[in-house]
């Protein structure tokens, strides 16, 4: 009897190998894909997850690689290819054609039922409209006492840490200000993230912490179902980092039950929340108003959505400003023409008029994809025409933002920050390069005042002469800063007028030398302790960066199994 129960599963196991084999060799000489350039192992459906997973490396650099290698069209899975050539974007992402969403990325951050989840565009669209009101120009402006009384809240925090000579990390600062914005905004909830310890927010460190864990869940789906099983107090438990994300979720889940269980409550709040919206039966009649779940997961995904993007990209304009000082003189010439008194912020419509606080938007947005991954879609059952190539139905495509805000074909000088490209007479042309993923957040321009409130409160630490113009970059307000994970355009800002230096900081020495301390690890953000010394110039500065960039070394996900479970509904 075991005899026979052995060579069951013996020939059980065998047939399954032969299986395998068998959609391995039919991926490499077979299938309508096989024809198209790339490594012959993508046949085995798991190259992305040896490289992402097993060696710990960013996506994205893979794609670079490929790419060299490769050409213009590579395949990178069993039925999947990515394009380089920029005009492949708009052929893929576009108005005319609104192509299916792919599950596999969508569908592992456990919010399949929002905007962000929704595969088709139909669904996800209707969902936008609803929400889409909340968020129109006149609706942000409208709320702009909202944004300065965050943006004051700030710089409180900054000028306490400045009068005692203590750095600030302003890339925590940022995305704690905008989660400041964002919870109250969208959920009428005031988190005071700013007003933590050092900008160390509990949500905004679960934030960084959850990553690695979603990495996984793109490869190994049940993984992910196993671990958004687990209860909170598990999490907390088993990974501290991670309770300022559980915090949020029960806050998040609390507030959906309230708003469900008594809708009076809405009545209560200071401003409409994107529950008043998904709540009213008028502006959901063509679906019905969305599950305690869907309402969960659409708070989630807003949630995330804006409170992480729009920090980046302030702190990316943020260090490219401060290392040019001629950028930054001219800007604050600018500034100082509509905002004589620093303590009296100008209106938004009067901001979104200076042309050269708008080039700084762009460019920053331009070096700061929100998105930097490929965001795959389906192509439909016709098939398509993409970088001249037909493309079979069926096949999942996609382009990062890397390869058209940073091609040489569009951009002159791409990995340089330039805003005088968006202030030349053939500017406009470039308008259609800005492929700006964009999310129901608040107007970026409106987080502009966040740095520029930052550079005015700098004067005080800045040579200046009797028009308070700056004569010379002063190392009394020495800015230092750490670089973080270039797959997310992270880089880490701290500043102070003095102190002692840190490792990850690039600080401006005594000789007007710069210098550039550590670097940090992808996953775990930890640092490696390497001093260079670069000399004088911003653009030596930028080249070492980017080589550091290119250098950098990521070590393997930590574990997943600590990423916070969801409440139930």
């Amino acid at each position: 009897m075991a005899v026979t129960i052995a060579r069951a599963v013996g020939g059980l196991f065998l047939a399954f190998i032969c299986y395998k084999l068998g959609i391995i060799f039919y991926n490499a000489f077979l299938h309508p894909l096989a024809k198209f350039p790339g490594p012959k192992s993508v046949a085995t459906g798991w190259y992305k997850t040896v490289e992402e997973i097993f060696k710990g490396r960013n996506w994205t650099d893979c794609l670079k690689e490929l790419h060299s290698k490769y050409g213009e069209i590579v395949r990178v899975g069993p039925n999947e290819l990515h394009f380089s050539n920029p005009n492949a974007f708009h052929e893929i992402y576009n108005n005319a054609n609104r192509w299916d969403k792919e599950e596999t990325l969508y569908h592992c951050f456990g919010e399949d039922r929002s905007s962000f989840g929704f595969l088709t565009y139909k669904e996800a669209k209707q969902r936008k409209d609803v929400l889409a009101p909340l968020f129109s120009k006149r609706a942000i402006g409208d709320l702009q006492g909202l944004v300065k009384k965050n943006i004051e809240r700030l710089c409180v925090a900054l000028e306490k840490d400045g009068k005692t000579n203590k750095s600030s990390d302003m890339l925590f600062a940022l995305r704690c200000f905008t989660l400041d914005v964002v919870t109250q905004y969208c959920f009428a909830k005031d988190v005071k993230s700013t007003e933590a310890k050092d900008f160390q927010a509990p949500i905004v460190i679960a934030m960084d912490a959850s990553l690695p864990g979603f990495v996984v869940f793109r490869h190994f789906e049940a993984v992910r179902q196993i671990v958004f099983s687990l209860p909170g107090w598990l999490t907390k438990l088993t990974n501290p980092a991670l309770a300022g994300l559980v915090d949020l979720q029960e806050l998040l889940g609390t507030q959906v039950n309230e708003v469900v269980n008594n809708a009076q409550t809405l009545q209560k709040t200071p401003h409409a929340t994107i529950y008043h919206r998904l709540m009213d039966q008028e502006a959901n009649k063509a679906t019905g108003v969305p599950s305690p779940g869907s309402l969960y997961e659409e708070a989630q995904a807003l949630f995330f959505g804006g409170a992480e993007s729009s920090g980046n990209t302030t702190m990316i304009g943020i260090y490219h400003i401060l290392q040019s000082p001629a950028v930054l003189r001219r800007l604050k010439e600018e500034l100082h023409s509509i905002w004589p008194d620093r303590n009296t912020i100008p209106p938004l419509e009067h901001l979104e008029k200076l042309p050269y606080l708008t080039a700084i938007i762009k460019e920053s947005l331009r070096l700061s994809p929100s998105v930097p991954a490929p965001l795959p879609r389906i192509v439909p059952s016709a098939g398509a025409s993409i970088s001249g190539e037909k493309i079979p139905g069926g096949t999942c495509v996609g382009q990062s933002l890397i390869f058209v805000h940073y091609s040489k074909t569009t951009f002159d000088s791409p990995q340089t920050f330039d805003p005088e490209r968006w202030l030349q007479p053939s500017s406009a042309s470039l308008e259609k390069w800005m492929a700006v993923v964009s999310w129901p957040s608040l107007s970026f321009a409106d987080m502009q005042k966040v740095r520029m409130r930052k550079l005015h409160h700098a004067d005080d630490y800045e040579d200046l002469n009797a028009d308070r113009l700056i004569t010379s970059f002063s190392l009394k307000h020495r800015q230092t800063f750490k670089m973080g994970d270039p797959g997310r355009s992270g880089l880490h800002m701290t500043s102070s007028r003095n102190g002692d230096r840190y490792p990850g900081e690039l600080f401006r020495g005594s000789a007007g030398h710069q210098y550039y301390a550590g670097s940090l690890s992808l996953r775990s953000m930890r640092t490696r302790r390497t001093v260079v010394e670069v000399k004088n110039s911003s653009a030596d500065a930028t080249k070492f960066l980017s080589a550091m960039d290119n250098s950098h070394t990521s070590e393997k996900s930590e574990n997943c199994t600590s990423i916070p479970a969801r409440p139930d509904f």
